[in-house]
């Protein structure tokens, strides 16, 4: 299996500013919401490509297809996205490049939907 890559928090755990009812706080993602590490490899089994997240804590999945090539996997409860899987079988038909930027696209999405995890899908951007 492939070597975990670490992810330095402080590339990560930015923190902003944000003020409610006239108050400024300073707000940061916890460290369950942000991956500490990855790693990527082929899936012969599933005939997969594998972009993994790995973070404090584990739980169950659920699958979410964003198209006939590309599927999140994210966490059941929190949304947290821990894999990317990209079908090189159905690959062949588009081209990488071609399925780059809709990656983005859906990331981007993805952090806007579950805006309380955005630092999340923000960190699978960067990696």
């Amino acid at each position: 299996m492939a070597t975990w890559h670490r992810i330095p928090p402080e590339t990560i755990r930015q923190e902003r500013l944000q003020v409610v009812g006239g108050v400024t706080f300073k707000v940061s993602a916890s460290p369950y919401d942000v991956p500490e590490a990855f790693r990527h490899f082929y899936d012969s089994k599933i005939g997969r490509h594998v972009i993994e997240f790995r973070y404090l804590t584990d739980e169950k999945e659920r699958r979410q297809p964003v198209d006939e090539v590309i599927t999140f996997v994210l966490g059941k409860n929190t949304n947290r996205l821990l894999r990317i899987e990209i079908d090189v079988r159905k690959l062949a038909e588009k081209t990488l490049r071609a399925v780059l930027p809709q990656l983005n696209r859906m990331l981007e999405r993805y952090t806007t939907t579950y805006n309380d995890r955005a630092a999340n899908y923000q960190a699978a951007e960067q990696f």
